[in-house]
């Protein structure tokens, strides 16, 4: 039962934040360049990326897992919360991006990034 409820919560959440988009931590532009990624919400606040090896890539989807580059404070519940939210999802389709191109070069820096990183 608990972790039905876990899972429901967990969806419910995920389509609030990247369907819906009603929470402010919502992400809503994204701008890449060969050496960063940065991740604007709704609330604007502009983070700077690292994407990590989770991620997944298909020619209609992106699914980007990332993490901030820089921690925003070193307190111990910013601590206890990365342990148990290790990486932060967003979702990136065809539909949702302002171009083709734009959603083709964001594949290609990431796919460019993997291939540095195994090296």
């Amino acid at each position: 039962m608990a972790m039905s409820l876990s899972g429901l919560m967990i969806t419910f959440l995920f389509i609030c934040k990247n369907g819906l988009l009603v929470l402010p931590t919502s992400i809503v532009r994204c701008d890449a360049t060969e050496s960063t990624i940065f991740l604007t919400q709704k609330n604007g606040l502009r983070i700077e990326v690292t994407p990590l090896s989770s991620t997944y890539m298909s020619p209609t989807i992106l699914l980007l897992a990332w993490k901030p580059a820089q921690p925003s404070s070193s307190s111990q519940l910013a601590n206890m919360k990365a342990l148990f939210t290790p990486a932060s999802l967003t979702t990136f389709t065809v539909n949702n991006v302002s171009s083709q191109e734009d959603f083709r070069r964001l594949r290609v820096l990431l796919k460019f990034r993997k291939s540095n990183a195994t090296k």
